[in-house]
């Protein structure tokens, strides 16, 4: 797989250029962060590579707007949900909640068991409310991993048992 590291002089800062299913694209940013040193930008290279490799790659979920941050996975996913209106609406607010969190530029697929813990710890309502939050987590996650986006979701995303068990740590 080809792609380089370059250094564009009027920005004063390095890009990654690939070429990819017949388009060229050129990456500024790594993690949100501008590609000041030469060192991230090929780490930012090496991981596309593997991404490559392992045949997961999507440009687009490196670029800014990412379909896979939380924010527009979370609309697309309600808007293809197929549950009621009333369902329709809880998952709203359970998706604020979690956007309130997690922040709406997070990528879905750095969601992990430990992240999701200290969310659950730090959520401002009852067992029952944060169930119902991680629930709906839990279902937009799977639509997901039936999309093909993730490969599996975080594991004990939630069961009551985990619920309680939580609360009496």
């Amino acid at each position: 797989m080809g792609g380089s590291v370059n250094f564009h002089k009027p920005a004063g800062r390095y890009y990654v250029q690939i070429y990819w299913q017949g388009q060229r694209y050129k990456i500024w940013r790594y993690k949100e962060e501008p590609l000041w040193h030469e060192k991230t930008a090929e780490k930012l290279l090496d991981r596309i590579r593997s991404e490559i490799d392992d045949g997961t790659f999507n440009p687009r979920h490196i670029l800014p707007d990412s379909p896979l941050s939380l924010k527009i996975y979370s609309e697309q996913w309600l808007k293809a949900s197929q549950a009621c209106s009333n369902t329709k609406r809880v998952y709203r607010s359970c998706v604020k909640r979690i956007i309130e969190h997690f922040g709406a530029s997070c990528d879905i697929r750095k969601i992990t068991h430990t992240k999701l813990l200290i969310f659950y710890n730090e959520l401002p309502l009852s067992e029952k409310g944060k169930y119902n939050v991680l629930n709906a987590l839990k279902t937009m996650l799977n639509y997901a991993v039936k999309d093909g986006v993730l490969v599996r979701v975080p594991p004990s995303l939630p069961s009551r048992t985990l619920c309680r068990t939580i609360s009496t740590i």
